[in-house]
């Protein structure tokens, strides 16, 4: 249809149109617009706010900080306010932007708070090296502080396992029994055994008595037939427990971060003596105290090395693969039983001294049958019942009888043993 019309034929009033349609322009504001002044800075958006954030916290000027750094003043720096230093200072990247900026730079005094910071407090001569020193006073003690009261943990527990005599003849006891009971079978006439197997004496249940067992029998014959082991063992393995609460592995770890630190330090204070030589004068005479400090620490944990291996072997585990803590928290373990169990062992004496008025007859057969085994032990103790040499507790008297007495006495435990059954 459009093809057949043409618009040359229509006049339209283009003046009319423009003053109905025309586009409005806006009018000018009165407001005179401002213009938007540009912060010059070097540092990352990111890393200017966690400066300005850590900054707020310090209440003290730039002025006031670097004259605390070339005071060496340790009251204003203490050890939260290196904390914050040591992260606000600007690192090597940022020495070399701030170089780069007061080239192009010529005023700097419009820079924000962060940037003034670093501008100021940056400008002292080894400033990271200064503070990296005044930290490591606080990191060392905290260290030693550490260190220390592990190392003589160790050394204490290590010392109660290995010369406790009462442990040893607790051990030994306890060997005997084992091998009594275990005459008739492959298991009879052990040399020793380890640690750990002193836990399972309370899975062994009497078959007579209910609810005692192994470990028990073996707390009350030790108090009727050892009362000088059952009063002192406690006593004499006091430390065991602070040793095991010790992770062994970390000592060593810790005393290797003392030293290489200690290293770095030195290197420092060289580095900045002729800059800081009043922080050099502090720290110096500290920086040797502290050197010897861990140099006997280091002889401490040689010391501890050698016992540890000392005692892994003496107790029969591989000094190379063997785990200390394991060794003190089966000692550890043992001993909270054997109290638990003394402990039922003072309740049963006292139920029984208050029921001592019952018929003699009917008393002295349970204490027949009850003491059948006891006797057993009291042969064994008296001569008549020997072992192979080179056991765990390290009994050094210890003789092998031969193999015709070892089987004659197997047999006869055997036959002993079905007997009572």
């Amino acid at each position: 249809m459009f093809a057949s019309l043409s618009e040359d034929t229509v006049k339209v009033d283009i003046q009319a149109l423009e003053v109905a349609f025309a586009a409005q322009t806006a009018a000018p504001s009165k407001k005179s617009a401002k213009k938007v002044e540009v912060v010059p800075t070097f540092l990352d958006p990111k890393r200017a706010n966690n400066i300005g954030i850590m900054i707020a916290r310090l209440k003290m000027s730039g002025a006031e900080i670097c004259r605390a750094i070339e005071n060496c003043d340790e009251v204003a720096l203490n050890e939260e306010t290196l904390t914050i230093l040591r992260a606000c200072v600007p690192t090597p990247e940022e020495d070399s932007e701030i170089a780069i900026f007061k080239a192009d730079v010529v005023d700097t005094s419009k820079v924000g708070k962060p940037e003034a910071f670093q501008l100021e407090v940056g400008a002292l001569p080894y400033v990271r090296e200064r503070i990296d020193l005044m930290c490591w006073l606080h990191e060392y003690q905290e260290k030693m502080s550490g260190l220390e009261p592990d190392v003589d943990a160790v050394l204490a527990a290590l010392k109660n396992v290995k010369e406790s005599e009462s442990f040893a003849q607790l051990l030994k006891i306890i060997l005997a029994v084992g091998n009594y009971m275990n005459g008739g079978s492959f298991r009879g006439g052990a040399a020793g055994f380890k640690l750990d197997a002193l836990n399972k004496l309370v899975d062994v249940r009497s078959t007579t008595q209910k609810g005692k067992t192994l470990l028990d029998f073996v707390v009350k014959f030790t108090h009727e037939n050892h009362p000088d082991v059952a009063s002192n063992i406690l006593a004499e393995l006091e430390h065991v427990g602070r040793g095991a609460k010790v992770a062994y592995s970390n000592i060593a770890v810790e005393l290797m971060s003392l030293e290489r630190s200690m290293k770095a330090t030195q290197t420092k204070l060289v580095k900045v003596k002729d800059v800081a030589s009043k922080l050099y004068e502090q720290l110096q005479t500290r920086v040797e105290e502290y050197s010897a400090k861990i140099q006997q620490m280091g002889e401490k944990v040689k010391q501890m090395e050698a016992e540890r291996k000392e005692v892994l072997l003496k107790f029969g585990e591989d000094p190379k693969s063997g785990e200390l803590g394991e060794l003190f928290k089966s000692v550890v373990d043992f001993m909270g039983s054997w109290e638990a169990s003394a402990a039922l062992l003072d309740t049963d004496a006292t139920t029984s001294v208050s029921s001592s008025a019952q018929p003699a007859g009917s008393a002295a057969g349970q204490a027949g049958e009850g003491n059948k085994l006891e006797s057993k032990l009291a042969d064994m103790k008296a001569g008549t019942f020997r072992r192979r040499a080179g056991s765990a507790v390290g009994v050094s008297d210890a003789t092998d009888s031969g193999s015709e007495d070892r089987g004659a006495r197997q047999k006869e435990l055997e036959r002993e043993r079905l007997r009572r059954r």
